[in-house]
C-alpha cells in the first residue's frame, strides 16, 4: 500500500499540500537531497487534538527503538505516522518503512516549555525495533568531548520535506540546505532573538537557505572525522524564512543528551521484561 493511502486511511485529511517539484528549492532556497546521504531522516505526519488538519515535521532515528524530535512537535498530538527511508512522499517506494503510533509513545523532556521554546526534545519510542538498511539508519549524538563545543564556524546540514519558499506548500522531496553556525552572541544581535545556553543558531543570509515550517524536529549535523554527528533540533526561526534571520536549533548539551540516553534504556528495559 502506498504512504499517500495509508497517511489518507490513518488521517482523513490534510492540508500540508505536497508538492512535487525536482525544479523547485527548498529546504527554503536548499538542494534536493540524495536519501542515501540521510538516511537517519524520518517524517512525521501528525494529527494534533482538536485539529482536523495533518501537520508535519522532522525527526532522526538515533537507536532501534527511538526517534529523536523537537518536543513542541508532539504538544498536543494524538497519533501520528512516520515514515522512514523515503526520498518522496507521493511515490509508492518499496523501501519506504510506516509507522504508525499514539501519544502512549511519546516523551516530552520535562523542562519543555512551549512558550520559550526551552528544552524543545522530544522521543518517540517504537515498540517494533526498526531494521536498518543502507536507507534506514541511526545518527550519532555528541559525546562527551564534544559538549563544551559552540561548533560556532562549522558547516550545519539540515533536511527535511517542509516548505521550500515562503509562499509555497510543503515538499514531498527530502531536500537540504548546509548553514553556517554562527556564536549565540552574534545570533542575538537579531531581534527578538536571545538563544540560550541550551540552543545554538545558523546563519540563513547566504542564498536566504533556511529551514522552514514542517523541518521543525529534524536533525542539525555536523561531519567530524568523518562521521555524521547531530548537535541540534530544528526549533524556530523567523516567521518568514527568506528574510535571512537565523535559525534557532535546539542545542544537544550533556544534560540533554544524558536525558536521552537515560530514556532510551528505559525503553528497552520496559521492552525486555515485555519479551
Amino acid at each position: 500500500m502506498s504512504i499517500l493511502i495509508i497517511l489518507i486511511l490513518f488521517l482523513t485529511s490534510t492540508s500540508i499540500s505536497l508538492v512535487q517539484s525536482e525544479s523547485s528549492h527548498k529546504i527554503v532556497n536548499g538542494f534536493i537531497a540524495d536519501r542515501e546521504n540521510f538516511p537517519y531522516q524520518v517524517a512525521l505526519m501528525l494529527k494534533i487534538k482538536n485539529q482536523e488538519d495533518l501537520s508535519l515535521c522532522g525527526g532522526s532515528i538515533i537507536d532501534s527503538n527511538v526517534i529523536l524530535t523537537a518536543g513542541h512537535c508532539l504538544w498536543n498530538v494524538e497519533r501520528l505516522v512516520l515514515i522512514l527511508g523515503v526520498f518522496d512522499l507521493l511515490v509508492n517506494e518499496t523501501d519506504a518503512v510506516q509507522i504508525a503510533l499514539n501519544s502512549e509513545n511519546f516523551i516530552i523532556h520535562p523542562k519543555f516549555s512551549f512558550f520559550y521554546a526551552y528544552m524543545d526534545v522530544g522521543l518517540i519510542t517504537i515498540p517494533e525495533a526498526i531494521k536498518f538498511n543502507r536507507l534506514i539508519q541511526p545518527v550519532s549524538l555528541p559525546t562527551s568531548f564534544m559538549f563544551d563545543e559552540s561548533f560556532a564556524g562549522e558547516i550545519g546540514t539540515i533536511a527535511g520535506y517542509g516548505r521550500y519558499c515562503d509562499s509555497c506548500g510543503s515538499s514531498s522531496i527530502l531536500r537540504y540546505t548546509k548553514n553556517r553556525i554562527i556564536s549565540n552572541d552574534e545570533c542575538s544581535t537579531f531581534a527578538g532573538l536571545f538563544p540560550s545556553s541550551t540552543q545554538l543558531c545558523v546563519s540563513t543570509a547566504v542564498n536566504k537557505s533556511s529551514a522552514c515550517r514542517g523541518d521543525s524536529g529534524g536533525a542539525l549535523t555536523i561531519l567530524r572525522n568523518n562521521l555524521t554527528v547531530q548537535v541540534g533540533i530544528s526549533s524556530f526561526g523567523a516567521m518568514m524564512c527568506e528574510d535571512g534571520r537565523p535559525a534557532v536549533f535546539t542545542r544537544l548539551t550533556k544534560e540533554i543528551v544524558d536525558w536521552i540516553w537515560a530514556e532510551v534504556e528505559k525503553v528497552h528495559e520496559k521492552l525486555r521484561k515485555i519479551i
